[in-house]
């Protein structure tokens, strides 16, 4: 799968900031990992959990075991391990972005959506497939995004 690496370190610059981003291995090792996501190989749960865990390897490797970092302001942050599932859906919406507007894709953005939660995934849905979707999903799709603060 083609997935643009600038995608992926908007998604972590989103999560993570720039300075720290920027730190770190992450935007090369989540680039390289959703591109060697193929459909049919392994579920789109599975490749959410193994990007989790890629996050986690890269800020522990970063920061070390606390997850805490000092910014340019001298302020201290800590990232909770709770915070690190929410991260990997928005690196997951880089290959979702990425893939080609197909009934196959949709079909797959939809049922991942439905049965995960993922707010990437319905992020997706309403960018690629607008046309597929009732107004009334449009206004659901749009209350999920704005809540989940992915639309304005």
């Amino acid at each position: 799968m083609v997935v643009k690496r600038d995608l992926v370190q908007r998604a972590l610059y989103r999560c993570f900031g720039q300075a720290l981003t920027d730190s770190t291995t992450l935007v090369t090792d989540c680039t390289r990992l959703l591109r060697a996501w193929m459909p049919g190989t392994a579920d789109l749960s599975a490749l959410a959990k193994q990007v989790e865990d890629c996050l986690l390897s890269g800020l522990y490797s970063a920061l070390g075991e606390r997850l805490a970092w000092k910014d340019d302001s001298g302020r201290s942050w800590r990232i909770p391990l709770s915070a690190l599932p929410e991260a990997a859906d928005c690196v997951m919406d880089a290959l979702f972005l990425s893939m080609s507007a197909t009934p196959a894709h949709y079909a797959l953005l939809r049922d991942y959506a439905m049965q995960s939660g993922s707010v990437a995934a319905v992020h997706a849905l309403y960018l690629t497939y607008p046309d597929l979707h009732s107004e009334q999903e449009r206004q659901v799709q749009q209350r999920i995004l704005k809540e989940n603060g992915w639309l304005e």
